[in-house]
């Protein structure tokens, strides 16, 4: 039904067709915008998706270096080292071991590869103790130099040991 006219003097209205025009094109803008914002937001998880990834093959790739730089040595300095380490500290160690005393105790051994050195303090009952094995360790082939670095009496101990420091330097295995 339409509405009724009462005035007279004014032109009947029309449909207000550019109106409607405006609005159908408002609501297709807006659907528009909606659909770009679904698609902004599926582009921005793929990409954080990829930078995930990235990241991930970047760890294990920092990962992969760093193990070859672990198997490979950075410089000639931690090269040397690294073959003095390989070689055989097993028969300086295994005199030790054979010329032990029971009237001797190894306190501390500092072994040094690089140097071929072993750092000793021990406690034995006398000092005689401590100048055999001395002596027992220069008179072995395979070491080279024994040095008693220092000797005391521990006087706090009512047993009165002597606490001794030796050092000993092996030979290389090719010696």
């Amino acid at each position: 039904m339409k509405a009724l006219q009462l005035d007279f003097q004014k032109a009947p209205r029309t449909t207000p067709w550019l109106g409607l025009l405006l609005t159908a094109l408002g609501v297709l803008a807006l659907v528009w915008v909606i659909a770009e914002q679904d698609a902004a937001r599926y582009r921005a998880e793929e990409l954080s998706t990829r930078e995930e990834q990235y990241a991930l093959r970047k760890r294990n790739l920092e990962a992969a270096q760093l193990a070859a730089q672990k198997q490979q040595p950075a410089n000639e300095k931690v090269a040397a080292i690294l073959r003095a380490q390989r070689s055989q500290m097993l028969p300086a160690l295994s005199v030790l071991e054979q010329t032990w005393q029971p009237d001797v105790a190894y306190t501390r051994i500092d072994v040094s590869v690089p140097d071929r050195s072993i750092k000793m303090e021990l406690e034995a009952r006398t000092l005689d103790a401590v100048l055999t094995l001395v002596d027992t360790l220069s008179a072995k082939p395979a070491i080279e130099k024994v040095t008693l670095a220092r000797q005391g009496v521990k006087l706090a101990d009512p047993y009165r040991p002597v606490q001794a420091a030796i050092e000993v330097r092996w030979r290389e295995a090719g010696q």
